[in-house]
């Protein structure tokens, strides 16, 4: 058994590029883990519809886990092992706050993607 048994990764700022296509290298060397047995677990805020392309090229079929947490699947194919979400009326109060406060918010309905109010400005930034 390798010595490392699991590699979880993200794509956006990671994997991907400036240019939006995977890293030749990143690519390379996860193929060469999951070649050695090592599980190659993909973590991302993406939805799975935009994680699954990705996941094909990088060629693994370990469990993806989308949506920063909230649904897990056996492998970019399917099927869904766990989904939480939030109950309704705490989304719908978070929804309202985010607007009040001008907060930018990402969020998923049935599989259906939204954006409210504007981002942030960063304090340290400023």
């Amino acid at each position: 058994m390798p010595a490392i048994r699991l590699i979880a990764v993200d794509l956006d700022g990671t994997l991907l590029t400036s240019a939006r296509t995977l890293a030749p290298g990143g690519v390379a060397a996860l193929r060469r883990a999951a070649e050695r047995g090592v599980w190659v677990v993909v973590a991302t805020a993406r939805a799975l519809d935009s994680a699954a392309p990705l996941c094909t090229v990088l060629g693994v079929r370990d469990p993806l886990i989308c949506y920063s947490g909230a649904q897990t699947y056996a492998c970019w194919d399917g099927p869904l092992w766990e989904e939480r979400g939030l109950p309704p009326d705490l989304a719908a109060d978070l929804a309202e706050e985010a607007d009040r406060r001008g907060w930018t918010l990402r969020l998923a309905i049935a599989g259906r993607r939204a954006g409210a109010g504007q981002p942030a400005a960063c304090p340290r930034a400023a």
